[in-house]
C-alpha cells in the first residue's frame, strides 16, 4: 500500500535530513514561522491526477528555531530570536567604557536567548548532569576559534549558600521563598554560567554578538530604540530591590531590534570576552574586527558584563553600550546570563 501524501514527505525529508549528515538525534527545533515551515512541492511531472506524491525539501536549520537541551520540556523563559549579523559601529561615547567607537566591527548570524536565563531552566541543568560532571571537557567553539573553558562549575550547595546572605546579595533567586522560576538564574559566576550554556547546546555571546544583538545596525543607545525608556532598572521610578520576571509584561514592548527582551536592566549578563579597553592594541585596535572574542588579557583579569541591572540608578548604566568587567569567580545579585549559538 503506497503511504499517503503527508507521510511520503515526512518520509522524504526524514531521508534526506540523513543524508545531509545534519545531527538529528541530539538537536530538536521549532519552528519560528510559518515561512520556516513551509515545504516545496515538486510538481514538475505531477498533475490533477495525483499520478506523483509529494516530495519535501527541508529548510535550512539555520532557520528554525532551536530547542536549548534545558527547554525539551518547555519551561518559563525558553525561546531564542534569530540574529542575521552583519557589520555595525561597536561603541557609544555616552556610555561607559566604550570609547572610541569602533567602525566596521562584523557578526555572523547567531542565535540568542530571548530572556535571560531562567531559574527554572538552571534548575534543569542542575538536575540534569551531576556535579563533578557539569563543566564542558574542552574548549568551546567559537566562530573565530576555541576559547579555553577556565574555572569550576557551582555545586547547589555553593549556590544555596548565597541564598542566606541578605547582607550582600539579598536578590538571589536560586532557592528563594517563595520561589523565583521565572526570575533570571543570578549570584553565579562566569564558568558556571558557560557551563550551562554549553550544556544547553550553545556558549556565552561574544561580546560583540551581545552589542549587535543588543543596538542593531543603527547604533542606537537603547535596545528599543533612541531614548531612556522605562526598564527593570531604578533609573525611572522608584527604586528596585531586586530582580523582575524575564517575561514581565511590562517590558514586552522594549525589545531589541532582534526581538530579545531586557538586554538592558534585570541582571549584567556574562560574556565570553575578557575585559579590555577599547584602544587596545591586541583586542580592539588591531585590523581582524570580524567575529572579534578578546581572548587575552592583564592581570588583574576580567570579563566583560553587559546590559545594566535592576539596581541602576544613573542613564550612562541603561545605555545598551555601557560595558565592565568583573573577575570571573565574582558572584552578585545583579549578575547573570543569556546563551548563544551560531547559525
Amino acid at each position: 500500500m503506497r503511504p499517503s501524501p503527508r507521510r511520503a514527505r515526512v518520509l522524504i525529508a526524514g531521508a534526506a535530513l540523513a543524508a545531509c549528515g545534519c545531527d538529528v538525534e541530539t538537536r530538536t527545533y521549532r519552528v519560528v514561522s510559518d515561512a520556516s515551515a513551509d515545504v516545496t512541492r515538486d510538481a514538475a511531472d505531477g498533475g490533477s491526477d495525483g499520478g506523483s506524491d509529494d516530495v519535501a525539501t527541508p529548510r535550512d536549520v539555520s532557520q528554525v528555531e532551536p530547542t536549548p537541551t534545558s527547554c525539551a520540556t518547555r519551561v518559563v523563559g525558553c525561546g531564542m530570536v534569530p540574529v542575521p549579523g552583519g557589520a555595525f559601529a561597536m561603541g557609544d561615547t555616552g556610555a561607559a567604557n566604550a570609547a572610541p567607537v569602533l567602525p566596521s566591527v562584523t557578526v555572523g548570524p547567531f542565535w540568542i536567548d530571548r530572556y535571560e536565563v531562567t531559574v527554572a531552566r538552571f534548575q534543569v541543568f542542575l538536575e540534569s548532569v551531576p556535579a563533578g560532571s557539569r563543566a564542558p571537557s574542552g574548549p568551546v567553539a567559537y566562530p573565530r576559534g576555541a576559547l579555553p573553558f577556565e574555572g569550576s562549575v557551582d555545586a547547589e550547595a555553593e549556590l544555596a549558600s548565597f541564598v542566606g546572605e541578605t547582607t550582600r546579595n539579598p536578590g538571589c533567586n536560586y532557592g528563594a521563598t517563595p520561589p523565583r522560576e521565572g526570575h533570571p538564574m543570578n549570584c553565579l559566576d562566569w564558568a558556571t554560567a558557560q557551563a550551562f550554556c554549553v550544556w544547553d547546546g550553545g556558549r556565552l555571546p561574544t561580546e560583540a554578538e551581545w552589542e549587535f544583538a543588543a543596538r542593531g545596525a543603527d547604533g542606537r543607545a537603547y535596545p528599543w530604540g533612541a531614548t531612556a525608556g522605562q526598564a527593570c532598572t531604578s533609573v525611572v521610578g522608584a527604586r528596585r530591590t531586586g530582580t523582575c520576571a524575564v517575561d514581565d509584561e511590562a517590558f514586552a514592548r522594549i525589545a531589541s531590534p532582534f526581538s530579545a527582551l531586557q538586554l538592558v536592566g534585570n541582571v549584567w549578563e556574562w560574556t565570553a570576552d575578557w575585559f579590555a579597553p577599547f584602544t587596545d592594541p591586541v583586542c580592539w585596535q588591531s585590523s581582524a574586527r570580524a567575529e572579534p572574542l578578546c581572548a587575552s588579557h592583564a592581570d588583574p583579569a576580567y570579563r566583560v558584563i553587559r546590559g545594566g541591572a535592576w539596581d541602576a540608578t544613573e542613564d550612562q548604566y541603561a545605555r545598551a553600550g555601557t560595558r565592565f568587567g568583573r573577575v570571573p569567580s565574582h558572584r552578585d545579585s545583579r549578575h547573570g546570563f543569556r546563551c548563544a549559538r551560531s547559525r
